[in-house]
């Protein structure tokens, strides 16, 4: 265990992965895997900062209910979960590349260049899941794309889950309606096996949809429902050309060859999601942005965090000082959004139109998966970039890196991305969407992709 620790501090050291570490029996010698958690979930006694200054010191006095269930999970088991610590991302979820991190932590470095992002919001999932040599697993979120992005831009594997399937019990929210907890790791086996570790139905979350768990590991070689009948698969995201990018294609290749095998018929075609694609950006950023501005407005250095004693000031001056020395110049800009959007004066105008349109986008991909059992495209429009070129993209254009995930985020569709091959010595990857509670058949189709 002593090899463990060694390597998370040098991991850290050079990668900025972790904001903080849990304490590990150092003489323990049997079997293990190693857990990380994004810093937005809580677990009792550790700090729970959503990667934000005005979070500092906030300490849970209890678990979230998927470090619950993975404590539970493992009981039986042999082999011990050890949780090593709290990844970074960007405050609060705001952000594609996890450049936006809190005002006193540090950007982390992707895997393979350390001059490239990691992918946001997730990155130090991400990121520490592909550097470590050691069995992994990540408990990550996603609300528009913080699973699938990080995920594709260091080679890993990154589930998120139908919206309702996995308990958000103790989970620092950016937007309710939008949040999923799910999974990272090396490999489809213990995606698989992560996936088992955090489920669990909930009582103390409403949208926790009553569910018999299932057992993934198991199903994913399971063959039998899949043999009389033909997969149809749609591709999507196609490039100006109308083609699908060569890491793409060869990895659908493999899948033929792979179904082939299995006597297992399969058909493939394109699928037109324009109206998907051209409405759920800003859909995704009216929606999300209104959300997020109402959950951080209990972030007033009364309850939570960060508090000064408020000598001379009314309450209104110093819920100001608090959040106005503690909050990031991306909080700020996105809590100004949120907020006008939902004022009385504009609300039509912007979030129930969008909730609207919203509902527009989730009957058109239940009416494409009434014909196709999955879509397949790349994750990511590109590989991660240069951190220093990110610095000098505008917002708008830092928000375009959402540009394929958020689309099935705003549907609560499942789905995963997959290290798809390499471009310019950087990972790519290609993404596999489901209908929804369908993670059964997401997770076998993707275990035929090696």
């Amino acid at each position: 265990m002593k090899e463990v620790i060694q390597e998370i501090e040098n991991i850290n050291n050079s990668f900025n992965y972790l904001v903080e570490t849990i304490p590990i029996d150092e003489n323990y010698d049997g079997d293990f895997i190693t857990i990380s958690i994004k810093d937005a979930i809580l677990i009792k006694n550790s700090q729970a900062r959503s990667s934000s200054k005005i979070l500092n010191n906030y300490f849970p006095v209890n678990d979230s209910k998927v470090i619950k269930n993975t404590k539970d999970y493992f009981k039986n088991k042999n082999i011990k979960p050890i949780f090593i610590g709290k990844t970074i991302h960007d405050e609060f979820g705001f952000g594609g590349y996890n450049v936006n991190v809190g005002i006193d932590k540090k950007i982390p470095k992707n895997p393979y260049d350390d001059k490239r992002s990691c992918g946001g919001s997730s990155g130090g999932c991400a990121g520490f899941t592909a550097k470590t040599k050691f069995r992994h697993i990540s408990i990550a979120e996603s609300t528009g794309g913080s699973i699938s992005t990080p995920a594709s831009f260091c080679g890993v594997y990154g589930l998120t889950p139908t919206y309702g399937l996995i308990s958000r019990d103790g989970l620092i929210s950016y937007a309710n309606s939008l949040d999923k907890i799910g999974i990272m790791a090396k490999d489809i086996l213990d995606i698989a096996v992560g996936l088992e570790m955090i489920d669990g139905y909930d009582l103390n979350d409403c949208t926790n949809v009553k569910h018999e768990n299932k057992n993934y590991v198991d199903l994913l070689n399971d063959d039998t429902k899949y043999k009389n009948n033909t997969i149809k698969i749609g591709l999507i995201n196609l490039d100006e050309n109308n083609q699908i990018n060569n890491n793409v294609k060869d990895k659908i290749d493999q899948l033929k060859n792979n179904l082939d095998k299995s006597n297992i018929k399969v058909e493939i075609e394109t699928v037109d999601i324009s109206f998907i694609n051209k409405y759920s950006l800003p859909v995704y950023y009216i929606l999300s942005l209104s959300e997020a501005s109402t959950n951080l407005s209990k972030l007033c250095g009364l309850r939570y965090g960060v508090q000064n004693i408020p000598t001379n000031l009314n309450y209104n001056d110093y819920f100001i000082k608090i959040r106005s020395e503690n909050f990031s110049k991306e909080t700020k800009r996105r809590i100004i959004l949120g907020t006008f959007a939902r004022m009385a004066s504009y609300r039509d105008a912007y979030m129930n139109k969008a909730m609207r349109v919203r509902k527009l986008i989730i009957d058109k991909y239940l009416e494409i998966f009434n014909n196709f059992d999955f879509l397949i495209g790349p994750s990511t429009p590109t590989i991660a970039p240069l951190i220093d070129e990110i610095k000098n993209i505008s917002p708008y254009e830092e928000m375009l890196a959402d540009t394929y995930c958020c689309c099935p985020n705003l549907a609560g569709l499942p789905h995963i991305s997959i290290p798809s091959g390499k471009d310019n010595n950087m990972p790519t990857g290609m993404m596999i969407i489901s209908n929804h509670f369908t993670e059964d058949k997401l997770l076998w189709l993707s275990n035929k992709i090696k």
